[in-house]
């Protein structure tokens, strides 16, 4: 048995298993280079290993790696634009928020530090890790049901999460964000000066 990494990313194993006399053997050992290949695998038929929605939001995509996407430079942190946020949802007079893709969460710490009952789903394990306050759950908004009880919050809030959701659980989201709250309040991010 014989094997060798295959492919232009050497990612695939090619493996070759014979039944040869010692000497056959023997000679090939000393030449692994020149095994057959039997086939060439075309280049669209490789794929990218998927990711799970939990490992594209980890630490590399809130330091600025470059993975899936992420806080590029900057790396995530306290924007002004989280203070605006916090005003805006003030203006609504909320007795309760809950906060979908809450992140560290900066806006929710606000909101808690005003006397608002406030909690949040996150996906990324590395946010939930490295919060700044106590009511994170981690959780995959795409889930449902939400680990959240019917109209428990008056006001469902997301800022710059609505993006990353696929377009086939927006349906279930809504759902959900109707079930667990009596109101929204929603920023999508659009990409260039979002601020």
């Amino acid at each position: 048995i014989q094997s060798q990494a295959y492919g232009d990313a050497k990612t695939d194993l090619l493996v070759i298993a014979r039944k040869e006399t010692a000497t056959e053997l023997q000679k090939v050992m000393l030449e692994p280079a020149k095994l057959p290949v039997p086939f060439q695998v075309p280049k669209e038929m490789i794929s990218q290993p998927q990711m799970s929605r939990e490992e594209m939001f980890d630490h590399s995509y809130f330091a600025g790696g470059k993975k899936v996407g992420g806080y590029f430079g900057e790396g995530y942190r306290d924007f002004p634009a989280h203070e605006i946020t916090f005003v805006h949802v003030m203006t609504r007079k909320p007795i309760s928020v809950i906060e979908l893709g809450c992140a560290r969460p900066p806006i929710l710490k606000r909101l808690q530090d005003a006397d608002i009952p406030a909690s949040g789903l996150e996906i990324s394990r590395h946010c939930v890790m490295t919060r700044v306050c106590e009511g994170i759950t981690q959780w995959d908004s795409c889930r449902t049901p939400w680990p959240v009880e019917d109209k428990s919050f008056d006001l469902c809030l997301s800022v710059a999460t609505l993006e990353h959701i696929p377009e086939n659980f927006l349906p279930a989201v809504i759902g959900e964000m109707v079930r667990t709250s009596h109101r929204g309040l929603h920023g999508v991010d659009f990409g260039e000066n979002d601020d």
